[in-house]
């Protein structure tokens, strides 16, 4: 990247005098929450700092009004402003009810430039008054980035500025015009790793950031409990799914007592089966307070678990920001070469079966006419589009062998074969195109990720005997991280309308700077918002890879 002329950033730091702003800032500059200055303070306070940010020199001015109303700060305050922080403190809700009057207020005065909501105090985890959703709600809704910070332990403090400095620079220089694409990795992310040592027993591990934790558990099992559990799951989502089915074509053969919310009793009751079957006491009281992303490092013979449907006794993980890696001491799995990108190529193939009766979805064709208009609002996004049918074995084919595409999006149908598991497939307008097909192509230019939204395309199941990813298939999601593509996919049968609104928000969020991991929380809290618990697609989606992977745009 070339490099600039020094940067001089003004950055305004305004919310509620409780919202923690000034410990916030403390943490930033000077590594410490500082003294709290009392309420009756009036009169702006200046931090300054100076660093080296994506090969750019920075400096900082960051303006803190203290206990001063907004309605007395002059226009000289908000004049040459480059960004904007509101804060507010999760623990009391009267900071955060404060926030619509200051944001219009602000934005008011100083236009068009970048604003980030930063929600303080979040290693309080049991003094919560505002939870994620409803804060990324208001964010979401009023075009800004959310992040949740700690100035006790650090967390979210250098991720959340870091991202706002990109957005500054590239509002202010045109080198970066808009649209213009890089990916890098958030950090700050804990790994929970959980390990096979012998046939009844496991190791589990969880490591924080800065040594904050570093705990190890060993465990005696039954070894057939897990996927006891995990059969229970899968007929229980099946009923469900057949449920929701049956419902929408007005059909009521299938009966489902305790329908609507209820049915999420049992699904709860089986996530925590899981959880406090394998998670010791000593890790689960660290790992429920954790509001960073988290890593799941699964030992391959526990793939096939349904992990990420873990229920702490407050919220499933699959809610949480979080991506799984697998752990294969028998054939290394590459880690993806993140680099910076002049343009960002997608192949967007969608519902290759449209003029079948028996297979066409028409949801399918709507979501990719949506996510195209979506990728087309950014400069430096080139998006190939096989639809209908244009989206042909030999095209498909012939696109992938040119290597160039970063992320691949499909939406259409997927085959999971239970008995020839290497035959699992995606449904072409005119052939299957197989997982092993897929992985042999893939292997010598991967793409940085698929998001395959289609039924079953992230089940996975280990057979007995030994594994290797280099020669066998374990389902679709392994042709792609095998060869160290990140990887979001479905573990049951979707539905329609919110598979659409999955994908949407999720690359709305993506790109817009969320990390990958949160912008598919991000996605599935808003469609959980949306549709309630009368279906459970956002309980189906995971991701395969570092849940802090960023695509940072300008």
């Amino acid at each position: 990247m070339i490099k600039l002329t020094k940067f001089r950033f003004k950055i305004i730091v305004l919310g509620d005098a409780n919202s923690g702003k000034t410990s916030f800032l403390n943490k930033y500059i000077y590594g410490n929450m500082g003294q709290t200055r009392p309420n009756i303070f009036i009169g702006t306070e200046f931090y300054s700092k100076d660093l080296n940010i994506d090969n750019f020199n920075v400096s900082l001015i960051f303006f803190d009004p203290g206990g001063q109303s907004i309605s007395i700060l002059r226009n000289l305050y908000y004049k040459d402003a480059s960004g904007v922080i509101l804060t507010f403190d999760l623990t009391n809700r009267k900071t955060f009810e404060k926030l619509p009057e200051i944001f219009d207020h602000v934005r008011l005065n100083v236009g068009q430039i970048p604003f980030l909501l930063i929600g303080t105090k979040a290693d309080l985890i049991d003094k919560r008054e505002i939870d994620f959703a409803e804060a990324n709600k208001f964010a979401t809704e009023n075009g800004i980035i959310y992040f949740e910070t700690s100035a006790f332990t650090g967390m979210g403090i250098n991720e959340s500025i870091g991202y706002l400095i990109r957005l500054m620079i590239g509002y202010s220089t045109k080198q970066f015009e808009k649209g213009s694409i890089y990916l890098d990795f958030e950090g700050g992310k804990a790994i929970l790793s959980i390990s096979s040592i012998e046939n009844s027993k496991i190791e589990v591990r969880l490591s924080t950031p800065h040594g904050l934790s570093d705990l190890k558990s060993i465990r005696e099992i039954e070894p057939n409990k897990l996927k006891e559990i995990n059969d229970k799951i899968t007929e229980f989502t099946n009923l469900f799914n057949a449920y929701v089915r049956a419902k929408r074509s007005g059909s009521d053969q299938i009966e489902m007592q305790n329908h609507e919310k209820k049915p999420m009793t049992e699904l709860i009751k089986l996530g925590k089966s899981i959880h406090d079957f394998v998670i010791p006491n000593e890790i689960k009281n660290q790992v429920d307070s954790i509001r960073i992303p988290i890593e799941l490092l699964i030992d391959e013979k526990f793939l096939g678990i349904y992990w990420e449907l873990m229920n702490d006794g407050k919220e499933f993980y699959c809610l949480k920001s979080i991506g799984r890696k697998i752990d294969s001491k028998k054939f290394f799995l590459p880690d993806m070469d993140i680099s910076t990108k002049k343009s960002i190529n997608f192949l967007v193939i969608g519902n290759p079966r449209d003029k079948d009766p028996d297979y066409s979805l028409p949801a399918a064709s709507k979501e990719v006419e949506k996510i195209v208009k979506l990728l087309k609002q950014f400069k430096n996004v080139k998006v190939t589009l096989l639809h209908g049918k244009s989206a042909t074995k030999s095209n498909v084919l012939k696109e992938l062998r040119k290597g160039i595409y970063n992320f691949i999006h499909f939406a259409g149908h997927a085959s999971f074969n239970i008995e020839t598991i290497e035959e699992s497939s995606l449904l072409l307008a005119d052939d299957l195109l197989y997982a092993k097909e897929i992985m042999e192509i893939l292997r010598d230019s991967p793409p940085i990720l698929a998001f395959i939204n289609a039924c079953e395309s992230s089940k996975t199941i280990i057979p007995d005997g030994e594994i290797s990813f280099e020669s066998n298939i374990y389902g679709l999601a392994s042709a792609f991280f095998s060869v160290g593509t990140f990887y979001i996919g479905a573990l049951w049968p979707i539905h329609d309308d919110s598979a659409i609104e999955i994908a949407r928000e999720f690359y709305k969020r993506l790109l817009n700077g969320q990390s990958i991991g949160s912008a598919l929380q991000s996605a599935k809290l808003y469609v959980r918002e949306k549709y309630g618990y009368t279906e459970i697609s956002w309980l189906t989606y995971i991701l395969y890879g570092d849940p802090t992977l960023t695509l940072k745009t300008f």
